[in-house]
């Protein structure tokens, strides 16, 4: 008589190698749609910029603050060159969306660019013009942050040039970044901008 079906043994064997392909499989796909995210993240930076020098031009070359008094904040500045707010959440960060009651968003603009507006009774510096940015190609603009409703990243308020303050190497342990001279990619978490200050100023 013929024996049909599968012996324990040969069940066990093809479990475990299901398994190791699963093993070695699994990190593969994750990476995959981190970096189809990292992606669609880089695509929003590429946005926001031109909404930054859209908003110039109509300001006399004057670039938004990052925030204002009353909860008003830059993406509030730039909606009308927006295409749709979503542009301002990132896909590894979703919650983090436009509907959201703090308006926690997913990017922040550099603090040493795009100052604080004033409140009432105060003063406060004035944006810079386009044109007092030496080298737009090598000035970050903004980029991937860690604190939701935190609206700023940039160098360290201590003064030290080791970590940037609220810059969230989300992507592969690197973020997005976008440039004012509109061009946007991903630095690793060793590249320049986290050595030294001189991407983050306007000389």
């Amino acid at each position: 008589m013929n024996r049909s079906g599968f012996t324990l043994i040969e069940l066990l064997v093809v479990i475990a190698i299901i398994a190791i392909l699963a093993a070695i499989l699994f990190p593969v796909f994750a990476r995959a749609r981190e970096k189809a995210r990292r992606a669609s993240c880089l695509s929003n930076l590429k946005q926001i910029s031109p909404a930054v020098h859209m908003y110039s031009d109509d300001w006399d070359e004057s670039l938004p603050y990052y925030q204002r008094p009353f909860g008003w904040a830059w993406y509030d500045d730039l909606q009308a060159y927006l295409r749709k707010r979503s542009i301002t959440v990132c896909p590894s960060k979703p919650e983090w969306n436009e509907n959201h009651a703090t308006h926690e968003v997913g990017y922040g603009l550099n603090h040493q660019i795009f100052p604080a507006g004033p409140s009432a009774g105060s003063s406060s510096p004035a944006p810079p013009h386009m044109a007092m940015i030496d080298d737009p190609a090598e000035t970050i603009g903004g980029a991937d942050k860690d604190q939701g409703n935190v609206r700023l990243i940039g160098p360290s308020f201590s003064g030290s040039t080791s970590w940037p303050y609220n810059v969230d190497t989300r992507h592969n342990d690197g973020a997005d970044f976008f440039f004012l001279d509109g061009h946007g990619k991903w630095m690793g978490k060793s590249a320049e901008w986290s050595k030294s200050d001189e991407m983050w100023d306007a000389d």
